[in-house]
């Protein structure tokens, strides 16, 4: 049910706000790019599976989406969701640097259909 409940956020937003598709073009590769390793800091393992579930919902919900909306779409249900369980971008960015299998492919299928043109 939560993720119904983040989804009516989510069309309650967009309602409010006018989108800004170059910024959130730019903020596509930032999301969704796996990060080199950081020495002497790791993700906890909790944090890898939400993050990991956080980039399947992206995944299969930005199928849905026309193409040219995708890298928008994809951007603003990550923050959605972000918010929503409570991940801090500090956080996400470190579990980007240590994903389970589940996400890396989930990363590789938001970049294989969301990539802003010429970034895939």
């Amino acid at each position: 049910m939560a993720a119904v409940d983040s989804l009516v956020g989510l069309a309650d937003e967009r309602r409010r706000t006018k989108p800004d598709e170059k910024a959130h073009a730019l903020r596509f590769d930032s999301y969704f790019t796996l990060m080199p390793r950081v020495e002497g800091r790791s993700p906890e393992p909790r944090d890898l599976d939400v993050a990991a579930d956080l980039l399947e919902a992206v995944a299969e919900t930005i199928a849905l989406a026309p193409a040219e909306a995708r890298p928008a779409e994809a951007v603003r249900l990550l923050e959605h969701l972000l918010q929503t369980y409570a991940v801090d971008g500090v956080r996400f960015a470190l579990c980007l640097t240590s994903l389970p299998a589940k996400g890396i492919q989930a990363l590789e299928k938001i970049r294989l259909l969301g990539a802003p043109a010429g970034r895939a």
